[in-house]
């Protein structure tokens, strides 16, 4: 098996943010909020998914996350110790974007 760090990073945003929204009975405002963001930075990502775990996987597929994953990688964000899913996006899109 082949290593590629974006695809681990990806994969380790998308549990981090899954583990933050899964204690969180209002997830799905949190995951609305997400997508406004990804929105206004012309990311339009249609993740589906009825748990959080699930809808963070879908989302994290969407080609663009491995730009951001990119971004992660270089700016040495480590997802676990983010404390807000909505951080989780706003500390990887240009500042032109963010929240």
């Amino acid at each position: 098996m082949v290593f590629c760090p974006i695809r681990e990073m990806r994969d380790r945003m998308a549990s981090s943010m899954a583990n933050l929204m899964v204690s969180d009975p209002g997830w799905r405002e949190e995951a609305s909020q997400i997508m406004d963001l990804l929105d206004s930075a012309d990311i339009f990502a249609l993740p589906e998914g009825e748990t959080p775990k699930a809808w963070c996987q879908s989302l994290f597929q969407h080609s663009a996350f491995s730009g951001l994953a990119e971004t992660a990688i270089e700016r040495e964000i480590v997802p676990k110790e983010i404390g807000r899913p909505l951080d989780m996006i706003n500390n990887v899109l240009p500042s032109v974007y963010r929240d």
